[in-house]
């Protein structure tokens, strides 16, 4: 009994509530109550003063006792459109409630069809620049690949360093340029050209029924050379380029991802060439086709669990201990097998990708850490290689803070590499940057120095805490006496500065007997261990715990 008395509420709950106007009247088609909806709809639209009859509402029309009748006999939900009192369509719907009881809801079609309107736009437009999104680009080209008849050129527009500018700057400025770039477009681009927006920073023309391909080619970079590359963000001039690749159908391609594949892989190539337009070459596009291949699997790679930390040990040959790991990315590709950081970390950093990978990585590596301490290596560090892409990250530190307290970790425990190519781009920034990450009590270290050409007087400027020694200078150890020569110098720099100092590539006994000599004693390479998984670096501090060297 309740659960009727439960039902009948909640019925009339959405009967009241319902926002659309509902009429439930008898077999006889006497109106018995109507919501509020309803009422308002006949004091706006029908000229009536006293509603009594669903016949009456519906005007007598012939298909009323048609409907009531066919809704009576089958029991069955029948629909109908109509005008009623009104100059919009109406849809009615006539819903049998028992046996001597019908419903009947209306709706005003014009609404309904606006919000289909509404939907079916924004399936095929892009919300921030009202451009055709890559659905429309897709169903552009598949109705133009279904034609034999025709040539078309199919254009990409990358905006180079994009992400860079993006992490720098804000989201304020990724969606400001964004939409500059549009309109730039949509003003030089005109009808009936077709321009979309394919993802966050590529955009797509298509130039139907190309006649001549050397004028469509000369029109494009006439187009391109005519675009504006400074853009006024808060006050501020900023300068962004963008690369430009053309693809031609049918001879480059027969469907559409094919075509936009090859438009991409232009692109590249005259980011190679330092060309700004360039056309597709299948003989350049093996290498391409990799990498382009690459980008779309590393996306995916971090939800795959196909990237995983690898550690190679620090060791501090005066104790004979691990004084800490320097965390490796490796990725097993399912279909290819071991991937080369060399190839994979440079497209992390050119798409972005390397944010959300250098944020898997400081996370499982710290996580890492929590139970190591936790089985008593409480002195153990693990150190980074961070990118200058991550380093330019807006919510860096507040990260780094969350992850250390989240595993309970000291951040003296914690190290970010840098290379001195890194210093290049804004030494401002770093030295901002590295002194909140030494507020926050977490080292930095420059990695493979030596190679870079940035000044000494930086090292006094950064307040480092480590230098960290080529490993090209220590394999040429007794080879040549220049070589030597630098590896003592940096070695006095390093103490002189009071800086810690590590030397890596050591494969043999000579390296050490050599760095010994000049008091170097943190060293890593394979003469200790190469890059070992999880449980082998586990092996590894079992193993030095119990033996030492």
């Amino acid at each position: 009994m309740q659960n009727i008395h439960q039902k009948e509420s909640e019925f009339f709950t959405i009967y009241h509530l319902h926002p659309e106007p509902i009429f439930i009247c008898d077999v006889n088609g006497t109106i018995q109550q109507y919501n509020k909806q309803a009422f308002n709809f006949v004091q706006e639209h029908c000229n009536i003063q006293r509603l009594e009859t669903v016949y009456e509402l519906f005007q007598n029309e012939n298909w009323v006792e048609g409907l009531f009748e066919n809704v009576k006999r089958r029991q069955e939900v029948i629909h109908h459109e109509t005008t009623l009192y009104t100059e919009f369509p109406i849809y009615v719907t006539a819903i049998p409630l028992s046996k001597t009881s019908v419903a009947f809801i209306l709706q005003d079609m014009s609404r309904v069809k606006e919000s289909k309107h509404f939907i079916q736009y924004f399936m095929y437009y892009d919300e921030l620049t009202n451009l055709p999104n890559e659905k429309a680009i897709s169903e552009q080209l598949k109705q133009i690949c279904k034609s034999a008849n025709t040539r078309a050129a199919i254009i990409k527009v990358n905006l180079n360093r994009f992400k860079y500018l993006s992490d720098m700057y804000g989201n304020e400025f990724r969606d400001q340029v964004i939409l500059y770039v549009a309109k730039l477009l949509k003003e030089n681009i005109s009808k009936p050209h077709f321009v979309g927006r394919l993802s966050t920073d590529e955009f797509i023309i298509i130039i139907k029924d190309v006649k001549n391909k050397e004028q469509t080619i000369s029109f494009i970079q006439q187009k391109v050379d005519n675009l504006d590359q400074k853009f006024v963000f808060k006050g501020q001039e900023i300068y962004y380029d963008f690369q430009v690749g053309i693809a031609f159908y049918p001879e480059d391609g027969n469907d559409a991802e094919t075509l936009i594949q090859n438009s991409e892989i232009a692109a590249k190539i005259g980011l190679n060439k330092n060309k700004k337009v360039c056309l597709f070459n299948p003989l350049y596009g093996q290498p391409f086709y990799r990498k382009a291949m690459l980008e779309r699997d590393l996306y995916q790679a971090i939800k795959k669990n196909e990237l995983e930390l690898y550690y190679q040990p620090i060791i501090d040959t005066k104790s004979c201990n691990i004084a800490g790991f320097e965390v490796l990315l490796r990725w097993k590709h399912k279909n290819i097998g071991m991937i080369s950081p060399e190839e994979f970390i440079p497209i992390a950093e050119e798409t972005g990708f390397i944010i959300e990978i250098g944020r898997w990585s400081m996370e499982e590596a710290l996580k890492q850490l929590c139970i190591w301490r936790n089985k008593g290596y409480k002195n153990l560090k693990i150190s980074l290689n961070w990118s200058i892409r991550q380093f330019f990250q807006q919510d860096l530190l507040k990260m780094i803070n969350s992850l250390l307290n989240k595993y309970n970790i000291p951040p003296e425990c914690l190290e970010l590499e840098i290379t001195e190519s890194h210093l290049m781009y804004n030494i401002d920034y770093f030295l901002n940057m590295i002194k909140e990450l030494k507020e926050l009590s977490v080292n930095v270290s420059i990695d493979d120095f030596g190679t870079g050409y940035s000044s000494l007087s930086y090292l006094t400027k950064l307040k480092l805490d480590k230098i960290k020694i080529d490993r090209s200078f220590i394999q040429n150890l007794d080879r040549d006496e220049e070589n030597n020569v630098v590896v003592k110098t940096v070695i006095s720099l390093a103490k002189n500065l009071q800086l810690s100092i590590i030397a890596e590539g050591v494969e043999k006994q000579e390296h050490i007997s050599f760095l010994h000599r000049h008091q170097c004693y943190y060293m890593q390479g394979y003469y200790f261990s190469k890059p070992v998984c999880r449980k082998e670096a586990e092996h590894l501090l079992e193993h030095w715990n119990k033996q030492g060297c």
